[in-house]
Parts: C-alpha cells; sequence; structure tokens
C-alpha cells in the first residue's frame, strides 16, 4: 500500500518538523516545505494528497499558496483551506 503523502508548509522550522514527524509516525510521506514558494516548487515535482499551510508567513502567505494551487490544479482535486493561529485567550 503506498504511503498518503502529506506536504507540510510552514516557515518556523520547530513547527514544521514537529508537524512532518508525527505525520511520518503515523505513516504518512510527509515532506516539508519553508515557505510558499519552496512548496509550489515542491509540488510542480510531485504530487501530494494533502498540504497543510501555515496561513501567515513572510513573503506568499498560506492564502496565496493555497490559491496559486487551485489556480494551477485544473483535474477533479478539490483543495481545502487548513488555518490556524496563535491567538489565544490565555496570553
Amino acid at each position: 500500500m503506498e504511503l498518503k503523502k502529506v506536504l507540510v508548509v510552514d516557515d518556523e522550522n520547530s513547527v514544521r518538523n514537529m508537524i512532518t514527524v508525527l505525520l511520518q509516525k503515523e505513516q504518512f510521506d510527509a515532506s516539508g516545505a519553508s515557505s510558499g514558494e519552496e512548496a509550489l516548487r515542491l509540488l510542480g515535482e510531485r504530487p501530494f494528497d494533502l498540504v497543510l499551510c501555515d496561513v501567515r508567513m513572510p513573503g506568499m502567505d498560506g492564502l496565496q499558496v493555497l490559491s496559486t494551487i487551485r489556480s494551477q490544479r485544473s483535474e477533479e482535486r478539490r483543495v481545502g483551506k487548513e488555518c490556524r493561529s496563535r491567538w489565544s485567550p490565555y496570553h
């Protein structure tokens, strides 16, 4: 059985690496990208089943990345949005 391919896009190394390692432990073929530009390059090299993308990044932000993916992919695959925030009522 082929592992599902996941691309984790986050400019923060610790967050990207933690999510990637957790996914790999759960038997996903997880790769990381540190920027939107790197994510688009990797997507051009091979297909991914899922892209988890930080929204707030310098340069190309996560929404721009997902919008670009959506415009470049005309096949039946759906592109959703994953959002996370650093906001917490406890800070």
